[in-house]
């Protein structure tokens, strides 16, 4: 937990205090107060990878499709992509399914025992997928797993994932119990007096402590020495 000069953190601190010392300590009050700490992969913008997709022609095979196209087009490093997305273009469900990526299908096509390379038709298909499913056509998917709920809707928007919290991600706060919080406002209350004893040594309002999630306790803490 750092302070960050660039906020009244000290303020909002001062404001808690006095709360506490009031007995008017609220889980919403410091739930206010708390901005995640996210890392880089849950900041990222969404990238896409090309796939190829078809129509499911017959909702009821959508267990067989599923099962098929795993065993012919296992792709794990997309494993966070679902391969079912449901439209409801005119208000009667449809399924597309993603089939492989472009480039497993290039593969394919460098088989001579590929049927066709022609992009319109299923005849690159495993033979046993292509009477359920329409002619394969070119989209794309998210390249990675969204680590936060931020990233979610703009990867959805794109084709159906699956969340997977970052395992060091701060906690959604809103998930937090008050006692949780008000352990949370106590690390940084002593963040906050860190950075108080680098001013007063003539350096940068910088300070910081190092928790441990598991026990829940300070392991180190220490503030700016640069200058």
């Amino acid at each position: 937990m750092f302070f960050d000069p660039t906020r009244t953190t000290f303020e909002v601190d001062d404001r808690l205090n006095k709360m506490e010392g009031e007995g008017e300590v609220s889980p919403e009050a410091v739930l206010a107060q708390l901005t995640p700490v996210l890392s880089d992969e849950e900041l990222r913008d969404l990238e896409t990878v090309p796939v190829y997709a078809a129509k499911v022609l017959n909702i009821r095979d959508t267990s067989k499709l599923i099962k098929l196209i795993e065993k012919h087009f296992a792709c794990p490093e997309l494993n966070h992509v679902k391969r079912i997305r449901r439209e409801s273009p005119d208000g009667a469900p449809e399924l597309s399914v993603f089939l492989c990526t472009a480039a497993h299908r290039a593969a394919l096509l460098s088989d001579p025992t590929c049927a066709s390379a022609d992009a319109d038709d299923a005849a690159w298909l495993p033979s046993e997928l292509r009477p359920l499913v329409s002619s394969p056509v070119l989209t794309a998917v998210p390249r990675y797993a969204p680590l936060y709920a931020s990233q979610l809707a703009a990867w959805n928007s794109v084709w159906p994932v699956g969340l997977r919290t970052h395992v060091q991600s701060t906690p959604d706060a809103t998930s937090l119990q008050h006692d949780q919080l008000l352990k949370m406002h106590g690390w940084m209350h002593e963040a906050l007096i860190q950075a108080e004893l680098a001013v007063a040594a003539g350096q940068r309002p910088v300070g910081a402590v190092v928790v441990d999630p598991v026990r829940g306790v300070v392991v180190a803490r220490s503030h700016d020495e640069s200058l």
